[in-house]
């Protein structure tokens, strides 16, 4: 099983998180069209939680064209998943994104500003998988924004 986490504090329903680990890990390649999945159980116990949760993410993942269930067999990758995967993914970080610039923008952060609190999560959160983040240059080059009434 790819290094599913769930972080019980996150105000995301721990379904949901489930359902994302198994978007982002098709995305990611770790799991291709076809390959079949851990089972429930096995995620449940791993992730401590109620398998009905895990089940919920899986048929909502089936219900979204992700998924297939076959009976007696597992669940399995669907052999066109991988766009759709990918779709999803950018999507969503896309909205958690935008949510959080504007927050920023509300908060009086100009564009600079917000580059760099951006620049600065992605060093942390780099930093917290064990990666490093390289930057050429002062400054990135999307720095340069400026935001004008329509």
């Amino acid at each position: 099983m790819d290094d599913w986490t769930i972080d019980p504090n996150d105000p995301v329903p721990i379904g949901e998180q489930i359902g994302y680990r198994v978007l982002f890990a098709i995305a990611r390649g770790v799991y291709q069209p076809g390959d079949r999945l851990p089972t429930v159980r096995e995620v449940a116990a791993r992730l401590r939680v109620n398998p009905n949760t895990v089940s919920r993410a899986y048929r909502d993942l089936e219900r979204d064209g992700i998924l297939n269930s076959r009976r007696g067999l597992g669940v399995f990758v669907r052999e066109d998943a991988l766009e759709a995967a990918e779709e999803r993914r950018q999507a969503l970080v896309l909205g958690r994104f935008e949510r959080a610039v504007g927050e920023a923008l509300d908060a009086g952060l100009d564009p600079a500003q917000i580059s760099e609190v951006l620049l600065s999560a992605l060093q942390r959160a780099a930093r917290a998988r064990g990666k490093r983040v390289e930057v050429e240059g002062r400054k990135p080059r999307w720095a340069k924004v400026r935001i004008r009434d329509n």
